[in-house]
């Protein structure tokens, strides 16, 4: 049967917690499910995929909520506390809440990762429960420690996609993988993981999710055969109930902390729009996500930063664009393309949403989708982090295979040494600039002047944020000539200024807290600005 999916905030009226509800398009439902998510940037990896398997639970005859814990995703709250634990327990419990309410019973529980020892320490009573690649508290947080080191030189308070406290990571280490207890469970494990549940408790072997939950690129690809098997376990698990048809609480607007949060659609693109709790804002912000992220932001940056933006005053828009996060439906063996033209036009239409002036930001591929929307829009400035791609054109390759050629730096010795990378070595270090820049507007090679220069002769400051790997592809593209040429036709008030902003440390996704910190003060500054 048809399913749909409505976006709602639930929970305390202070600090409410953000959620989805996919329901039978009857609303006539057998039972109810609560998916428990993971956490970090496993969390947000996993959106796509617990969207399907929502939906596939949701077409089955159950109401099935989807939530994000207190301090993450769109829930209220800051990251980092030292009661994080807790509030992500009593979020558990809220949600399952949420769900008795309907009048469907208790809610049967999938718990995901590090969401089974918070769904186990909340006390829940299901009458079914799917343990899904479970893993301890101590376990999660020593790999996620390691993990940060390692990719992004960051201290034990970052993970990567969640800021931690030393104490909430020792409650978390506190908490085992299976304590939660239902009259019938399912262990969903990888290939070779550690035996973990009661004895008597039903086994499936999950392959695919290293692909899923700790993909090396951009690319997360789906379990699709265990969500499968996982739906078809619940329904014949779940005890036959009969049918109710049930009328949720939908709430699309929230206040708290001295700001308003709004759940819109801007055709087609799931969107959140800040704004002050009181008064019309003075300045807008629209903030783009990037290949696979959602509208979040990079350890939650562009949530914590929209709130920031609201209590100045100001408005923010942050959307994922259509076919990524929860905009679009979820197909089987999806690949969520870099570059699709659909992003280009939904970062116009947020653009287009806001009022007075405007400044457009994004990271990656999403300063490319933040290029476009403030050339289409005249925006007053734009913020343009870590960009990759200096191209107006998508090469063929990536259009018609978003999964092979993405467009990015070609910093591996194989290319360097093919035939091609020798030529464009020579090519950037013999031909006369205005040479280079051709080939760049041709869209052979990546020179940033080629992005920048319609978007501040159209009257946009622009400000280049780049970590070291960035500013090193921008360099090796000849980025300071073009800094130069640019320089120069702002100096004849041919064209806004640009600039560039270096950090000498930090990490191209952005979740290192000094590349935070400096895009933050950049969009901010602005924001104050009268």
């Amino acid at each position: 049967m048809p399913s749909t999916e409505i976006r709602t905030y639930f929970g305390p009226e202070a600090a409410p917690l953000y959620g989805a509800l996919h329901l039978p398009a009857s609303r006539s439902v057998r039972g109810a499910v609560l998916i428990v998510p993971p956490l970090a940037k496993e969390q947000h990896d996993a959106l796509r995929g617990l969207r399907r398997l929502a939906d596939l639970l949701a077409a089955d005859g159950f109401a099935v909520l989807r939530f994000d814990y207190a301090g993450t995703g769109d829930s209220a709250g800051a990251a980092g506390r030292a009661d994080a634990v807790t509030m992500w327990i009593d979020s558990v419990r809220a949600a399952a809440a949420y769900l008795r309410s309907l009048g469907a019973g208790a809610p049967a529980v999938v718990a995901v990762r590090a969401g089974a020892a918070l769904a186990g320490a909340a006390g829940l009573d299901p009458p079914a429960a799917v343990l899904w690649d479970p893993v301890g508290g101590r376990a999660f947080a020593r790999s996620r420690v390691a993990l940060a080191h390692m990719a992004v030189g960051a201290g034990p308070g970052t993970w990567i996609g969640l800021d931690v406290h030393a104490d909430a990571v020792a409650d978390l280490a506190r908490l085992p993988a299976d304590a939660l207890a239902a009259p019938r469970t399912l262990v969903a494990a990888r290939p070779g993981a550690e035996p973990v549940g009661a004895a008597d408790a039903d086994r499936l072997t999950v392959d695919g999710m290293a692909e899923f939950l700790e993909a090396p690129t951009h690319l997360v690809r789906i379990p699709d055969p265990a969500l499968d098997d996982i739906t078809a376990w619940l329904s014949a698990a779940l005890p036959d109930r009969a049918p109710v048809t049930v009328d949720p609480v939908i709430r699309t607007r929230a206040r708290f902390d001295g700001v308003e949060e709004r759940l819109e659609d801007l055709g087609g693109a799931a969107a959140v729009r800040t704004l002050p709790a009181e008064g019309a804002p003075a300045r807008s912000v629209v903030l783009c996500a990037t290949a696979n992220d959602t509208r979040h932001g990079p350890n939650r940056a562009w949530v914590a930063l929209a709130r920031e933006i609201g209590a100045l005053g100001g408005e923010a828009v942050r959307f994922d664009r259509r076919g990524a996060g929860e905009s679009g439906s979820v197909s089987a063996t999806e690949v969520v393309p870099l570059f699709p033209a659909t992003g280009i036009d939904d970062a116009i239409a947020a653009a287009r949403s806001c009022t007075g002036p405007q400044l457009t930001a994004g990271l990656c591929s999403g300063s490319w989708f933040a290029a476009h929307a403030a050339r289409a829009v005249g925006a007053d400035a734009a913020v343009l982090v870590n960009s990759v791609l200096y191209s107006w054109r998508i090469k063929a390759a990536i259009a018609e295979d978003p999964a092979g050629d993405l467009g990015t730096p070609r910093s591996d010795r194989a290319f360097a040494v093919s035939g091609r990378g020798r030529l464009k070595h020579l090519l950037r270090r013999r031909l006369p600039y205005a040479g280079w820049r051709y080939l760049g507007r041709r869209g052979v090679t990546q020179v940033p002047e080629v992005l920048l220069r319609p978007v501040v002769d159209g009257g946009t400051h622009a400000v280049l944020v780049l970590s070291p790997p960035d500013a090193g592809w921008f360099d090796d593209q000849r980025g300071p000539e073009g800094m130069d040429s640019l320089a120069r036709r702002a100096a004849r008030g041919a064209a806004a200024p640009a600039r560039t902003v270096r950090i000498p440390t930090g990490d191209h996704p952005g979740h290192h807290p000094e590349v935070r910190r400096v895009v933050a003060t950049a969009i901010l500054d602005w924001c104050r600005q009268r």
